[in-house]
């Protein structure tokens, strides 16, 4: 009865009722009942899994109106040749999560379903780092190069220059990271972004 109610208690009722039987006669030597399980200790294992969401893309409208604040704010650029981005994995836009649940990553260990995303969501073009940690977790990306940082073309000149001022700051140089403004071309919804001195 632990093993049972602790895997899952719903999908162990499900499995009794397409058998035919009780709980208490689910065999543990069972397919059904060991698919049922693994698939249990699939969702535990991604529970205690960090997951860093990125995208190839800056020049979405969608990600600029859902992630930037309808384009006042902004988006970091980073190199992918440091530590954390080469364990980055796309995401598998799927009808559903069954379709990726033989797919293993030897490389880094990372569960499929942790790169999973339904099809509607197939616009962000992410990519994800998954860290063996329970989240939230605050990222270290101090290791990682700024190469640019895109401001949304309805951030306020006030806020562009306290960006650029945080930027200087902190050590960030206009050779090493550019800095864009991100604008509509007229007449369009297209993305397009011209360099700003900082």
């Amino acid at each position: 009865i632990e093993r049972l109610f602790f895997h899952g208690l719903a999908d162990a009722t499900r499995l009794a009722h397409e058998k035919k039987c009780s709980v208490l006669e689910l065999k543990a030597d069972d397919l059904a009942v060991q698919a049922s399980e693994e698939l249990y200790q699939r969702t535990e294992a991604r529970k205690n899994t960090c997951v860093c969401c990125f995208s190839w893309d800056w020049g979405s409208p969608l990600m600029w109106t859902f992630y930037a604040q309808e384009h006042q704010g902004f988006c970091l650029g980073y190199s992918t040749d440091g530590e954390l981005f080469r364990r980055a994995r796309p995401v598998l836009y799927t009808h559903s999560p069954s379709e990726v649940l033989h797919l293993k990553d030897p490389a880094t260990g990372n569960d499929a379903l942790s790169f999973c995303k339904s099809t509607d969501w197939h616009f962000e073009r992410e990519w994800r780092v998954c860290l063996p940690e329970p989240g939230p977790k605050r990222v270290e990306l101090s290791g990682e190069k700024l190469v640019s940082v895109h401001v949304g073309y309805r951030m306020k000149d006030q806020q562009l220059q306290e960006l650029a001022g945080t930027l200087r700051n902190a050590g960030y140089k206009p050779e090493v990271t550019q800095l864009f403004r991100v604008e509509r071309l007229p007449m369009s919804f297209a993305l397009c972004q011209r360099a700003i001195d900082w």
